[in-house]
């Protein structure tokens, strides 16, 4: 007996941005967008969105950047290829795409008590062959150390995972 096909998982994506304001009161910073779970048309604003100080994908384990969650970004962003620049809408200034990558999963935990969403991710950067773990808390973005689990590989259900 067959067993039957499933459907392919879509891929959700990870997309870096620098943004060069025009504004110099404004410094330069990177835009992390990571793909909600729900299909959408390139309009659509619904990718989360946060402006970082740090480049996220060049942070060693154990170190962080500073975060702030801004605007969802629309879906067109996820489709732009890596170097292409964009003028954006004056004052904005430019906005360039320095890495893409693919969201391997992700959770989410909200924390009633203090009020405010955790997000736990793995995403791996096109160019790279691991992925890297990262854990948005508040204003902070940090690279995790890999999941520690027997066999080298992360299990669906171990507490080490996303």
């Amino acid at each position: 007996m067959d067993l039957p096909t499933l459907p392919p998982r879509p891929r959700r994506r990870a997309v870096l941005l620098r943004h060069d304001p025009e504004d110099p009161a404004i410094p330069a910073h990177f835009d992390l967008l990571l793909e909600p779970g729900s299909p959408a048309g390139d309009d659509i604003r619904d990718v989360p969105t946060w402006r970082c100080d740090r480049r996220p994908d060049l942070l060693t384990v154990g170190e962080s950047a500073s975060l702030t969650a801004i605007a969802p970004h629309r879906r067109g962003w996820l489709n732009r290829p890596p170097g292409e620049v964009v003028e954006l809408t004056p004052p904005l200034g430019t906005a360039r795409v320095v890495a893409r990558g693919d969201l391997l999963a992700t959770r989410e935990d909200r924390d009633e008590d203090r009020d405010q969403d955790r997000i736990h991710a793995r995403v791996r950067w096109s160019g790279d062959i691991h992925p890297v773990e990262i854990r948005i808390e508040g204003s902070r973005l940090m690279r995790l150390a890999p999941p520690s689990v027997a066999g080298g590989a992360c299990r669906p259900g171990a507490e080490s995972c996303c």
